[in-house]
């Protein structure tokens, strides 16, 4: 019963029809608003009790390192999108597609925003097996592929080798440390990338800090595209704990949330691009934003 009042009211809602008649009490309007009233508070207790229940920062940070970087984690391959690896395991043209994909998005910013190529320099966050990589190097002269895995660095360069280009500068990080990628990333950059990686990160905070960290790298003027799961109900809320059984639902925001942040940072966001579904990968409610500094 509460799930079809809630689903009348959002319907109500849609069409500019308020659901609470002010007439008194006892009506149906009234109890569909008292139930929307109810499960928004019961939303924002939920959100407190997670945060009071999460484990440290630096906790979780250390989790994180663990899980990315533990040669007995087979499983870790595939999940940093190793070509020939977890869901690519011969399937060559899907790991080639979704780059593709990424890369017809990075077209649009183009249109978008008037960016002239080639570009100086581009930073991948969380570059994994250079999925990315082999679509976007060739169209910049350093491309700073930034990730926690070494191996994965080393996998990445080869892949860009293979597809012709050599202009990969590895960039090895800790996650306690990711302003540490300042040491080598001295100049500003064009174009900022970060796709598949901030529903890993160990909190929402420590993904503001990213988005704070890659508008200080951008030259003004640079263009970020970021990719976040967003969140739709109180089961894809953050996780802020366990890091090991939640790596894929750590950090998530709402759409307005995440967008205001950036913001609020700085960017402006030019436009959102909601993916509710992936079934090639099984997942769900990525969001894709392009962020100008």
């Amino acid at each position: 019963m509460l799930v079809a009042y809630l689903f009348i009211a959002g319907l109500m809602e849609a069409r500019g029809i308020r659901v609470y008649s002010g007439r008194g009490h006892g009506t149906h309007m009234d109890i569909v608003y008292q139930l929307v009233r109810a499960s928004a508070a019961l939303q924002r207790v939920t959100e407190r009790l997670s945060r009071v229940a999460a484990h440290s920062a630096d906790r979780l940070a250390r989790d994180s390192q663990e899980f990315w970087t533990n040669p007995l984690r087979g499983a870790v391959k595939g999940a940093s999108h190793w070509r020939g690896e977890g869901p690519f395991r011969d399937n060559d043209e899907l790991w080639f597609e979704l780059g593709r994909r990424h890369y017809s998005l990075f077209e649009k910013v183009v249109g978008w925003a008037g960016i002239a190529r080639p570009l100086g320099s581009i930073v991948d966050w969380g570059a994994g097996g250079g999925m990315n990589a082999v679509h976007f190097a060739p169209i910049a002269r350093h491309y700073f592929a930034v990730d926690i895995n070494p191996d994965s660095l080393d996998e990445c360069a080869r892949q860009v080798a293979a597809a012709g280009a050599t202009n990969v500068i590895p960039v090895h990080i800790d996650v306690a440390k990711p302003d540490a990628v300042l040491d080598t990333i001295t100049e500003p950059v064009d174009l900022f990338l970060c796709f598949y990686v901030f529903e890993l990160i160990p909190s929402p905070e420590y993904g503001l800090d990213l988005v704070r960290l890659a508008y200080r790298m951008l030259r003004p003027g640079g263009t970020a595209i970021i990719q976040i799961r967003y969140r739709s109900r109180l089961a894809s809320l953050s996780k802020r704990r366990n890091y090991g059984a939640n790596y894929v639902v750590m950090t998530t925001f709402t759409i307005e949330e995440f967008w205001s942040a950036c913001q609020e940072i700085g960017f402006m966001p030019m436009f959102a691009t909601l993916v509710p579904s992936q079934q090639e990968l099984g997942e769900h409610r990525y969001a894709y934003f392009a962020l100008r500094k």
